[in-house]
């Protein structure tokens, strides 16, 4: 299947979770950063559980220091 993650396609297994992509593309409970599945955040304890679907869009923001 096919997701979004920040606007590039990501090819993933028929039965992904968020916590997966995440792990995947190496920013798995990073502190500091908030994750939303179109355009509803989630909370990180519910990454496990969050079930990818087609076409789903993933937006990961991080938090910066300075000013």
């Amino acid at each position: 299947m096919f997701v979004y993650l920040n606007n590039e396609q990501v090819v993933l297994s028929d039965e992904a979770s968020l916590h997966a992509l995440l792990e995947e593309k190496g920013i798995d409970k990073k502190k500091g950063i908030a994750v939303a599945v179109n355009n509803k955040v989630i909370r990180a304890s519910e990454w496990a559980s969050k079930q990818l679907s087609e076409n789903d869009k993933v937006l990961v923001i991080s938090a910066t220091k300075g000013g």
